[in-house]
């Protein structure tokens, strides 16, 4: 079983679909439009700020995530919710942070590359990443978590839920090391057909990339 997988947004009743779109619409000036077709990638590239605003007034809910909460925003309903802002070039997004990790085992990390202690990196991270996703769900006294990750190409904006199960965190396991022993390609966080998960040795993070293949989900809907 996966640790993040798609959920149907006829599952999610409470999200009010038409105000997000009239908000981004709003968001998207003419300067604004003009900025973006100036850059190299000419991306619609939202602002993680105004993200979480949208999504707090989209499902009546309230910002939670100043300071250590690995979370942004709780709903009237008591789930709670991660925010990602993404950009689509080609096959895949831009990367996500899972979770960073340089108190505990990032000053072991370059030592378990050195030795090829794959496993043990890996243990170190998903360890990390469950004890603060378990704090958040005791504090907020939730059994719900949600990835509400914002898409953009050169043209469009999307939307597209993930659903997190917490008890699949221990299930990450490395695939390979990379050729320069640089990172780890992990599997069983996402769906291969869905994006892909690396931990980084420079880095100290484990990262999320989305694959194109999302946004023809029905998890997925077309915002802007």
């Amino acid at each position: 079983m996966k640790v993040l997988y798609p959920i149907s947004l006829n599952t999610i009743n409470y999200l009010n679909v038409d105000l997000l779109k009239e908000m981004i619409k709003n968001y998207m000036s003419q300067e604004r439009l003009e900025y973006y077709s100036s850059t190299n990638s000419k991306n619609l590239e939202l602002e993680s700020g105004f993200s979480e605003y949208w999504i707090a007034k989209a499902t009546n809910g309230k910002r939670i995530g100043d300071g250590n909460c690995p979370v942004d925003i709780i709903t009237n309903t008591g789930d709670i919710i991660d925010v990602m802002c993404l950009c689509l070039n080609n096959n895949y997004t831009n990367e996500k942070s899972i979770i960073q990790n340089f108190a505990n085992g990032g000053n072991n990390l370059d030592e378990l590359f050195e030795k090829n202690k794959i496993s043990k990196a890996i243990n170190i991270y998903t360890e990390h990443y469950f004890n603060k996703i378990n704090k958040c769900i005791q504090e907020y006294n939730t059994k719900n978590i949600y990835y509400y990750t914002f898409i953009s190409t050169s043209t469009n904006i999307y939307l597209s839920i993930f659903k997190l199960n917490v008890k699949n965190i221990y299930n990450i396991k490395e695939l390979n090391i990379s050729k320069k022993c640089k990172s780890i390609n992990c599997y069983n966080f996402i769906d291969d057909n869905y994006g892909t998960t690396k931990l980084y040795k420079s880095k100290k993070r484990l990262e999320l990339r989305l694959h194109k293949n999302v946004l023809t989900l029905n998890n997925t809907i077309k915002l802007y």
